[in-house]
């Protein structure tokens, strides 16, 4: 899936949700929301609780296409999205307005591959073949969010939800070269911790969701 086409579909239904009423859940119900997030395409269990309380579980996955040029190379591959999200919603006394806090199981990860005359740590190689890799480096972080309920109060509504993902994230690289330079590894080395230090300044997701909620 390409992002582009992702964030389009987050901003049309999004405008769909102007001028809906607030609704809330009946406690003691079930609902199942789908539709789309900055995690990609997504479902979501729920559960109300009590008036005050509910459950949810957003998932989703989605991959596309990416490039990427670092310190002057240029890498091709692939971005995955997702994971699992276990949050608890607390209801606010104002429009249907709810506050949800919980954890978040990544499954983000970017893979990509550069080939040819390449520049490693200030040396270029004329042939050389690096594979490099990112992913969050937290297997479980904290997720708090900000969110509504629109339409009404059965059967189908709108849910939206905004907020973010504490995280960390980590690359690392692998390679090999044709003329035989014995200081290749610590140059490709030292090419991993420039990406690190600049990944270690990364330590938040954005999180849009906006889903179609059946309540049985």
């Amino acid at each position: 899936m390409k992002k582009p086409a992702l964030i389009s579909i987050l901003g049309f239904v999004c405008a769909l949700c102007i001028g809906l009423p607030p609704a809330s859940a009946e406690p003691g119900r079930f609902g199942l929301g789908v539709g789309v997030s900055t995690m990609g395409f997504s479902v979501e269990p729920r559960y109300r609780i009590n008036d005050a309380i509910g459950l949810r579980t957003p998932m989703g996955f989605a991959t596309f296409s990416d490039s990427i040029d670092f310190e002057g190379n240029a890498f091709s591959g692939n971005v995955r999205l997702g994971g699992v999200a276990l949050l608890t919603d607390y209801a606010l006394p104002m429009g249907g307005l709810r506050i949800s806090g919980g954890a978040f199981i990544s499954n983000y990860r970017a893979t990509g591959n550069a080939a040819g005359q390449l520049t490693i740590d200030g040396v270029t190689y004329a042939e050389a073949e690096v594979q490099g890799r990112i992913r969050t480096r937290d297997r479980i972080s904290p997720m708090v969010t900000l969110g509504a309920d629109l339409g009404t109060a059965s059967g189908w509504r709108l849910s939206t939800d905004l907020g973010t993902i504490v995280t960390r994230f980590e690359g690392r690289f692998t390679g090999t070269e044709t003329s035989g330079d014995p200081g290749f590894p610590q140059r490709l080395q030292n090419y991993e911790d420039r990406m690190n230090d600049d990944l270690s300044k990364l330590k938040v997701l954005p999180y849009v969701s906006v889903q179609a909620v059946f309540q049985f």
